[in-house]
């Protein structure tokens, strides 16, 4: 490709993305790219799946929405450039330029590399190795397991981000903001977190051996005592919140939001439960309605007959919790982790949306579960009606008598999963073997 192509495809692109009429959406995908200048374009949901990037000037640039699943972006300069709600699942970023670039809400998980049968061939982290992420706005977005080590991320904003599993080994974290954030199982050996805000966040089973925690504020953290060994605390204010005094806080912030939801938000308070950790918690008949749950790790929970509808579970771990008879009309599931989960007879169909009166509208909210993993989960007797399946991974997934009608399956995987006496149009016989 020319400098010349790439300008006329740019300004196509441009010129599409203002009415959809005319010009046309930019697909550079798998393209080689490399070196070229993108400072100050607009690529906004383009298309660059697998691009090669490497030493590109995209500073500035409009990327928002952009699909760059699996592209590489080596030593790429991408200064105060917008990547808000981008697909960079399996990205490159290492050694990348990203001062005061924004990734707000960005989906950075893990991405998956399929073969032309279908086939998972190899699963690749996202990587911000050496990167210059300071300045960066990184909050609520979804990060498990990235790899961070080495990275500038000074004055960075993580806060409300996925980063459980992360790797920020070595990394400068100086006065960054990761309140409320997800660290479960990180690496943050050999880290400088002088002067970090991590009120409110999960630091259990994190490896801080090494790290610079002076003056940093953990007012409101969760966290176990191994993770703190080995790290420097002078002068840091430590959470006087253990795991076990954590749990006691439930049953309070769970009586003061059956009173917001029955009140209709007048009383009581909306229960907060991002990234907490809920593991193997008995939760069984409790109203979670309009709760905020993303990123919270529900394994092993007993959820029977619990009601989440229109609940924020975005990337919330549910590894095996029972959820039998649960109530998750009109949830956002999305990128949640169901694998082994017991939804028999779960109702996961459309939320009909009431007016200030109480009044039906006659419109409906779906239940989003794309991108979700529910391998080997139980859906028996489901209503997934109207359901957004989009990328979800439903592999041996037990879904008889389910029914997903009107359901939403574009890239979902139903590999070996059981659909005998489901009600699903538009699936095959083979789907349904």
């Amino acid at each position: 490709m020319t400098p010349q192509d790439l300008i006329e495809i740019i300004k196509a692109h441009e010129s599409w993305f203002k009415d959809r009429t005319t010009g046309q959406r930019a697909d550079l995908s798998l393209g080689d790219l490399c070196g070229f200048d993108f400072s100050s374009c607009s690529l906004r949901s383009a298309k660059m799946v697998g691009a090669l990037m490497e030493g590109c000037d995209i500073s500035n640039g409009d990327l928002r929405d952009v699909d760059a699943f699996g592209a590489c972006f080596v030593r790429a300069d991408l200064t105060n450039s917008d990547l808000s709600r981008a697909d960079l699942r399996g990205a490159n970023f290492r050694g990348a330029r990203l001062h005061g670039t924004i990734l707000k809400d960005a989906d950075l998980r893990r991405g998956t590399l399929l073969n032309g049968s279908g086939d998972n061939v190899k699963t690749l982290a996202s990587s911000f190795s050496e990167a210059n992420l300071d300045h960066a706005d990184l909050s609520e977005a979804d990060m498990p397991g990235a790899d961070f080590s080495g990275a500038s991320m000074k004055y960075a904003d993580c806060s409300g981000a996925l980063m459980a599993g992360c790797n920020l080994s070595g990394a400068a974290l100086n006065g960054a903001k990761l309140v409320k954030t997800d660290l479960r199982d990180a690496n943050l050996s050999d880290s400088d977190l002088e002067g970090a805000d991590l009120g409110g966040a999960s630091v259990v089973d994190t490896n801080l051996k090494g790290a610079n925690l002076k003056n940093a504020d953990l007012t409101g953290a969760v966290i176990n005592e191994r993770s703190l060994a080995g790290a420097c605390l002078d002068g840091a204010v430590l959470s006087d919140t253990s795991e076990n005094e954590a749990r006691d806080r439930i049953t309070e912030i769970l009586i003061a939001h059956r009173l917001w939801v029955e009140s209709h938000g007048r009383e009581g308070e909306r229960a907060d439960l991002q990234n907490a950790d809920l593991k193997g918690i008995n939760l069984a008949r409790a109203v979670l309605d309009g709760g905020i749950l993303r990123g919270a790790d529900l394994s092993d929970a007993n959820l029977t007959h619990t009601t989440f509808r229109m609940a924020d579970l975005s990337g919330a771990v549910l590894q095996k919790a029972s959820m039998s008879g649960g109530k998750l009309e009109g949830a956002n599931m999305r990128g949640a982790d169901l694998s082994g989960a017991d939804l028999t007879s779960a109702h996961c169909g459309p939320f009909a949306l009431l007016n200030e009166a109480g009044d039906a509208t006659g419109r409906a909210w779906p239940t989003n579960m794309s991108c979700a993993s529910l391998a080997a989960a139980n859906l028996t007797g489901a209503d997934l009606r109207c359901a957004n399946l989009t990328d979800a991974n439903l592999y041996a997934a037990h879904l008889s008598k389910a029914d997903l009608t009107d359901a939403r399956l574009t890239g979902t995987n139903l590999d070996k999963a059981d659909l005998r006496g489901a009600t699903a149009p538009g699936l095959t016989a083979d789907d349904a073997a």
